[in-house]
């Protein structure tokens, strides 16, 4: 008994991720791809096959960057190929939270007054802003 494949397998938005070290190379020039005021709004969150998945969270923004990037969307493509050697077809900008910083707590430390100082710091850091 042979078995015969009925299909080319997952592709387009169920298809796996791409490696992690991809995407790591995408954020990591994510800057200078986009722009920065666009930067400071949005980030990519996954490669799913060849569709770029990009998350705003600056909700007053979001329509405005979905419509422009349908325009600009030829540029992008070319910008993502060279300098990141990524063959992405397609790109979605959807609503996201924005990054959050990692607490670093060491073992033996209490969870809850780390966490206390990071909203701290983070409180005095918005009040300078």
């Amino acid at each position: 008994m042979t078995i015969k494949r009925l299909g080319q397998g997952l592709r387009g938005s169920y298809a796996p991720p791409l490696q992690p070290e991809a995407l790591v190379r995408l954020q990591s020039a994510w800057s200078y791809l986009v722009g920065p005021l666009i930067a400071k709004k949005t980030r990519p969150i996954e490669l799913r096959g060849s569709k770029l998945v990009v998350g705003c969270w600056d909700l007053a923004s979001l329509s405005s960057l979905q419509a422009s990037s349908t325009q600009s969307w030829p540029q992008l493509r070319d910008r993502f190929q060279t300098h990141t050697g990524l063959g992405i077809t397609s790109m979605v900008i959807i609503p996201s939270d924005p990054l959050v910083p990692l607490i670093n707590v060491s073992p033996e430390e209490d969870h809850f007054k780390a966490s206390l100082r990071f909203l701290r710091q983070r409180a005095s850091d918005f009040k300078r802003s």
